[in-house]
């Protein structure tokens, strides 16, 4: 699906990794309601998001970067490493503090937790422009 330039958010598929499940379910709950068509896939670990991955092929993904066992920044990594994967913007959920860490796991973005829905929406538009 071509994403550049896009005005609306309908119709996109987001996946959305973290390990709390509060976090995904409200993903789940609110993103829909902003944009009417826009599809929500989570997972619960990033070994779980590399999977869903290969089979949804979102056209974006939201990373927790700190979650048990292999962690946002590797699974990052790996996505980018890997050509059928490396063109999908990672918008990392972070602290701060990890900033830089990010950005050089390759991802195109970055929010502080916690975030209003809002402001992940203009992220997406952001790195999706």
């Amino acid at each position: 699906m071509g994403t550049k330039g896009r005005d609306t958010l309908d119709g996109l598929v987001v996946l959305v990794v973290d390990d709390e499940e509060g976090i995904r379910d409200m993903y789940q709950i609110v993103f829909p309601t902003l944009s009417n068509g826009l599809r929500i896939i989570t997972a619960a670990s990033a070994t779980e998001a590399l999977e869903r991955v290969r089979l949804s092929r979102p056209d974006v993904i939201l990373m927790d970067l700190h979650m048990p066992g292999v962690d946002g920044i590797e699974a990052t990594r790996r996505l980018k490493a890997d050509a059928s994967t490396a063109h999908i913007p990672v918008i990392a959920l972070t602290g701060e503090a990890h900033v830089h860490e990010a950005r050089f796991a390759g991802c195109a973005g970055y929010l502080f937790k916690p975030c209003g829905a809002e402001a992940v929406m203009q992220e997406i538009r952001r790195v999706l422009a």
